[in-house]
């Protein structure tokens, strides 16, 4: 085999596949130098697409920020008419609080304390009644709850005129006669409720007239009146 191996023959077949061998090689060697040189133009032209468009975003977002401030800066200059309106408005009204019949407040003062006390003035009571007929015995309970309601009704309005008229250019006599107006309109509904019921009296100052009632006797009335008029069955 040694001698085979050793022979020309079998050397020059060896000595030509190693030629091809390293021939292969050195084109190998050759297409890895100029891979750089090949693919760097590819590389280049790929990436401009992505160049813009990154450029683009960077002045998107540069704008965007731009728009922002702009945007901050148009709503802060928006905003100034209504701050300035806001001030003035609080200062126009702040002098017409200052400068009102204070009468005004005092008999809203009173209003609204007794709005408060109606609100508590709610009322139960039971009342039994029979028919002759077959002796069956019903039991009804009765409230004064659309009482509580219209006198709270009518507290509020008043109070809101009150209210109203502090920021209206009235009269010393136009306002006495309105809050009188109010008395007579409260007074029978107060009365109901043991209340005392605030007017002007002939100095022009603002009194309360009548003096509060206990419970029991708030309770009392409002049996004596539903009897005499007859109140909403909340139940039976």
């Amino acid at each position: 085999m040694d001698r085979l191996i050793a022979s020309p023959e079998a050397q020059s077949v060896l000595l030509r596949d190693e030629n091809d061998l390293l021939t292969k090689r050195r084109a190998l060697i050759d297409q890895l130098k100029e891979l750089p040189e090949k693919y760097a133009k590819l590389k280049l032209d790929a990436e401009k697409p992505v160049i813009l468009a990154a450029d683009r975003l960077r002045a998107a977002e540069n704008e965007l920020l731009e728009a922002r401030a702009n945007l901050h800066l148009a709503q802060a200059v928006a905003g100034t008419p209504s701050r300035s309106e806001s001030t003035e408005l609080f200062n126009i009204e702040r002098q017409l609080l200052e400068t009102a019949d204070t009468r005004l407040l005092e008999f809203k003062i009173h209003v609204d304390n007794l709005r408060q006390a109606v609100g508590h003035s709610i009322v139960t009571w039971p009342t039994t009644t029979t028919n002759y007929i077959t002796k069956d015995t019903f039991i009804t309970i009765l409230t004064n709850a659309d009482d509580v309601s219209a006198t709270m009704t009518a507290l509020s309005e008043c109070a809101n005129d009150c209210q109203q008229m502090r920021f209206e250019a009235v009269s010393f006599t136009e306002i006495t006669n309105r809050l009188s107006v109010w008395s007579e309109t409260l007074r029978e509904q107060l009365t109901e409720f043991g209340l005392p019921c605030p007017r002007i009296d002939a100095d022009g100052a603002v009194v309360l007239d009548g003096k509060r009632v206990s419970g029991t006797q708030l309770v009392e009335r409002a049996i004596q009146s539903a009897k005499g008029t007859g109140k909403k069955a909340i139940s039976a």
